[in-house]
C-alpha cells in the first residue's frame, strides 16, 4: 500500500481510514534485520513516522478522531490489529506470540499517547535515541519468549 492510501477497516467494506503511511510496510521494514534489532527497529520507524511534519500532523488528527468517537476508535484498534499485532505475532516463535506482540505494540502506543497526543514530559523532550534506549529493552523483553515455569517455583 502506498502513501495516503484509504484503508478498509469497517463492516460491509466501508472505508473509514486514511493514512499517511502504511503501517505494516514500516513494521516489515523494522523486522527487516536481525532479531535483536527489532525492538530499535520498531521504535525508530514509529518515531520517524510520528516526527515528520508530511505525516506526524495527519496521524495526530486520526488518533484525536480516535479518541473522540468510539467508531473510529473500534476501526483503528481492528487496523493495528490486523495491520501490527498479527503480522508481529507471526514472526515470534515460543508460546503466546499474540500477547507478546500486543504488549509490544502498546508500549509504543503509550509512548505515541505521551509524546505526541498528551506531549507529557518527560516523553515529549526526549531525542529519539533516548526513545529507544528507554523504552527498546522494554519492547524487546515482550518480543522474547519466557522460559517456562517450574511448577515447583518458588510461588511468583
Amino acid at each position: 500500500m502506498g502513501p495516503n492510501q484509504s484503508i478498509t477497516v469497517g463492516p460491509n467494506g466501508v472505508v473509514i481510514l486514511t493514512l499517511p503511511i502504511s503501517p505494516s510496510d514500516a513494521l516489515a521494514r523494522a523486522l527487516g534485520g536481525p532479531r535483536d534489532t527489532w525492538a530499535a527497529g520498531i521504535l525508530a520507524a514509529a518515531l520517524t513516522v510520528w516526527d515528520s511534519p508530511d505525516t506526524g500532523q495527519p496521524l495526530r488528527r486520526l488518533l484525536a478522531e480516535a479518541v473522540s468517537d468510539s467508531g473510529q476508535g473500534q476501526a483503528l484498534s481492528e487496523f493495528l490489529e490486523h495491520e501490527l499485532i498479527d503480522p508481529l505475532a507471526q514472526r515470534l516463535d515460543g508460546p503466546l506470540p499474540r500477547r507478546r506482540a500486543t504488549a509490544a505494540v502498546t508500549v509504543v502506543a503509550g509512548m505515541i499517547l505521551q509524546r505526541y497526543a498528551l506531549g507529557a514530559a518527560p516523553m515529549k523532550d526526549l531525542s529519539q535515541r533516548e526513545v529507544i534506549a528507554t523504552l527498546g529493552p522494554l519492547i524487546d523483553a515482550a518480543l522474547r519468549p519466557r522460559p517456562a515455569r517450574s511448577a515447583r517455583g518458588s510461588g511468583r
